[in-house]
């Protein structure tokens, strides 16, 4: 996850910077205390809009927007959803008879950037891996919004069941913002088929990530009303409504989120089957440390997936 200002998403679509400027001229003609009523509004609308270039982070690293490497091993690039307006790229196993992995990503890049681990999942986990890209992301059309990474988000596990090709059980797998969207997602009915939840790096809430994060705004931000705040991503709240297998991965040297925010959630956590693993790394490079993979492996092994025959690559 990344807490940066992102001029791609700074300047707000409703019209805001209008009254602003129309009621400061009218303010300036007519000195009547109306309009300076409404310039504050205006400002408060335009704040308000501002929250999404804090979090969304679609244009980084440079030019995430534009570039789109491909993997190096054999994958489908995928359009789907409304009007095929988002993208994501698929790695098959050969039958396709196995686990498909669900990979919601964080806050910033694209779903190429995720190639290699989604490679190396594919080749260690024998699973299908699909890895997309929300709204405004990557080759993705729209605009980035909790509603709508939500949205993006259900409409590829609705892509990935709807695949004939694809026979096996279906598995969340969030990283940092993404565990956000599928601790939401898990809790759905209409998501009852889901096999299991993979959380790792994730946070308690965007109020209280952005405490931690910015800690000289915290006063203010405690302040705040609920409908002051546009991205809420209360997951503090959600996580105990889960009841499907659930994996917590924290790195325990996490710069970004606090570890600390990760034993919450699995303590909330009132999944029937639900284990918690910590390892080193930070909040990007835990992947890439020992034991993460043989971790994900058991779990994987004790979700007892009977109906999925073996897995060759192609």
């Amino acid at each position: 996850m990344r807490m940066n200002f992102s001029w791609e998403y700074a300047l707000p679509t409703n019209f805001a910077p209008f009254l602003i400027l129309i009621s400061s001229a009218a303010y300036i003609q007519t000195s009547h205390v109306v309009f300076i009523i409404l310039s504050f509004v205006g400002v408060l609308f335009f704040l308000y809009s501002l929250q999404d270039a804090l979090l969304y982070q679609a244009n980084f690293p440079s030019q995430a927007r534009n570039y789109h490497p491909k993997p190096n091993s054999p994958h489908e690039v995928v359009n789907f959803g409304p009007r095929q307006r988002l993208n994501g790229i698929l790695l098959k196993c050969e039958s396709g008879n196995c686990p498909t992995i669900v990979f919601c990503h964080g806050n910033a890049g694209n779903c190429s950037n995720r190639g290699q681990i989604a490679e190396v999942m594919r080749s260690l986990l024998k699973v299908n891996i699909f890895v997309f890209d929300y709204s405004g992301y990557g080759a993705s059309r729209g605009r980035p919004s909790e509603r709508n990474l939500y949205a993006d988000s259900q409409n590829a596990i609705d892509f990935i069941t709807s695949r004939s090709d694809l026979r096996g059980d279906v598995i969340l797998f969030g990283r940092s913002l993404g565990g956000a969207v599928v601790i939401e997602l898990a809790t759905r009915p209409e998501n009852e088929h889901i096999k299991a939840v993979i959380v790792e790096n994730t946070f308690t809430s965007v109020p209280l990530i952005g405490m931690s994060v910015f800690p000289f705004l915290a006063p203010v931000i405690k302040l705040l009303p609920n409908f002051a705040v546009k991205n809420k991503f209360l997951s503090i709240e959600k996580i105990d409504k889960i009841t499907i297998p659930t994996l917590l991965i924290s790195g325990r040297d996490d710069d970004l989120v606090p570890p600390q925010m990760m034993d919450q959630l699995f303590s909330l956590c009132k999944a029937p089957k639900k284990k918690y693993v910590k390892l080193r790394g930070n909040h990007n490079t835990t992947w890439t440390t020992a034991g993460y993979f043989d971790q994900l492996k058991l779990f994987i092994k004790t979700l007892h997936l009977e109906t999925v025959k073996p897995c060759s690559l192609d």
